[in-house]
């Protein structure tokens, strides 16, 4: 671990309003895997942050190329935390939220490495989570993706909810209640975060957001902040049967089967969403056999490997 550390208190409880005296911290966290170009954009984007954030932490999932080498000679004062192995996403998100909470930070703004926020994008979070009016604070906010061009990216633009009277309160303050929300540029109200498991790690890359923030929508309502802009590159949807297509089968059905996870939203949304893209997919495969084994041994995997649900250390609730 690098970076000096400066513990400060966390919020008392869910929604909790801080009191005078009492701090309200952010810490960004992203988490990387053999990107530095990515991460260094990243990362240089975070310090012109105007207000800055209270610290940065970067999880660095084993990365074989001159990650470590940029993080100590170009951002000595970001704290890291190198995992032996390549954890996913999903595996890294859930480490950093830990390491948030451990710290003592009230919130913590979750990030992929190739997002790059705009210099102002902290500064209407920051006055969200500091306005008193605000009670009860909402578990999550989402960051407005966007393209480099400045078009919105539709992929990462959540669905908003059907609570009028939440969508009331949000538009007050310039917002609107979503369903869920994307790692590429989310902020976790931790005081929310203790009350439930921390991300799935098994997901590892695939849906853990989606699976994680509506969780947390159950909890209390999430929102979007479209004043708070995150730009992202716009990458393709899944190729058909390469292992990351099966890896989106597995964690749909995951997600479908235990209800435990996601909101039960999200979960009539990936019941549609994995059943006609496995039936047309098994008409459509150039090998009917291979898809059928390939179907079956997810199947036997999600039935007999279900993934482990981990309460965060110190939780509330």
């Amino acid at each position: 671990m690098s970076g000096t550390v400066v513990p400060v208190p966390h919020r008392a409880g869910p929604g909790h309003i801080p009191a005078e005296g009492e701090h309200v911290t952010t810490a960004a966290t992203i988490v990387t895997y053999n990107r530095s170009g990515d991460l260094r954009v990243c990362l240089t984007a975070i310090s012109r942050l105007d207000p800055p954030v209270d610290e940065v932490i970067v999880i660095d999932n084993a990365s074989t190329d001159d990650t470590a080498e940029v993080l100590a000679s170009e951002f000595p004062h970001i704290s890291v935390h190198s995992e032996p192995r390549n954890i996913g996403g999903a595996g890294g998100f859930s480490v950093a939220l830990q390491l948030a909470m451990d710290r003592g930070h009230s919130h913590a703004w979750l990030m992929d490495d190739d997002a790059i926020p705009t210099p102002s994008s902290y500064g209407p979070l920051r006055r969200l989570i500091d306005d008193p009016s605000i009670d009860p604070q909402p578990s999550f906010l989402a960051s407005h993706v966007i393209q480099p061009d400045g078009r919105d990216l539709a992929s990462h633009i959540p669905p908003s909810t059907d609570d009028t009277i939440e969508a009331s309160r949000a538009a007050r303050f310039a917002c609107v209640p979503v369903q869920h929300a994307s790692f590429v540029g989310v902020l976790i109200n931790l005081s929310y975060a203790r009350r439930t498991f921390l991300p799935v790690a098994e997901f590892f890359l695939i849906l853990d957001d989606l699976e994680y923030t509506s969780r947390l929508g159950t909890l209390a309502p999430g929102w979007l902040v479209p004043d708070s802009r995150i730009m992202h590159p716009d990458k393709k949807l899944l190729t058909r049967y390469n292992p990351r297509w099966w890896m989106g089968v597995r964690n749909s059905l995951w997600i479908v089967r235990d209800r435990r996870l996601a909101s039960a939203y999200v979960r009539r949304g990936r019941l549609r969403g994995v059943v006609r893209p496995i039936l047309s997919s098994a008409v459509r495969a150039p090998s009917k056999a291979q898809f059928l084994k390939q179907l079956f041994d997810v199947m036997a995997q999600v039935m007999r490997q279900p993934p482990k649900l981990r309460r965060p250390a110190g939780r509330q609730g």
